[in-house]
């Protein structure tokens, strides 16, 4: 990478670190779920620069979450959700070309990813290594964790969308800093 891709991410991952700590609650039973509209710079950086700036402004605000928090699963699980929904929007949006479809492919795939994720591996862990009682994960995965991942997945598809649409107004282009 070069000193201009890189001071990019930088910024990016920057923005994204401050942006995380602003978040809120939106499913009143889960108030540990929280939307934060931090993805949208580490999707920047997959727009402009590529994998690599996905990869590193996305695994940077992993990092400082962990150091800021202790919390070393809600930074992995911030981490995967990020890549997972900023990959497939990307891809999806190379390939089609419409912002719709990629939100909807996005959100679905993001959405039913997280949500086993949560279901088998997480929330377990959770339980087991804070000694917390979380109740039917069932329940919890089907009423709150599946909504929460649904909104935010079409919140992030909006505001994607836009961004991508003011860029290409503004003369940038897809890969604009990758050379």
């Amino acid at each position: 990478m070069r000193v201009k891709q890189l001071t990019t991410v930088a910024i990016l991952a920057a923005l994204s670190i401050i942006i995380s700590f602003f978040s809120f609650p939106i499913i009143p039973s889960a108030t540990f779920l929280k939307l934060d509209f931090s993805d949208i710079f580490t999707f920047l950086a997959l727009y402009f620069i590529g994998w690599k700036g996905l990869i590193l402004s996305t695994f940077s605000k992993g990092i400082i979450l962990y150091l800021h928090s202790s919390d070393p699963i809600g930074a992995l699980l911030n981490v995967i959700a990020a890549l997972v929904f900023n990959s497939v929007y990307y891809i999806v949006h190379k390939k089609t070309k419409k912002y719709v479809i990629s939100g909807v492919v996005a959100t679905s795939i993001f959405s039913v990813t997280l949500s086993l994720l949560n279901y088998f591996v997480f929330l377990p862990l959770y339980m087991a290594l804070f000694n917390i009682q979380l109740g039917a994960l069932d329940t919890l995965v089907l009423y709150a964790v599946f909504p929460f991942n649904i909104i935010k997945g079409i919140t992030l598809s909006i505001l994607d969308s836009v961004l991508i649409k003011k860029f290409i107004s503004l003369g940038y282009s897809k890969g604009s800093f990758e050379r």
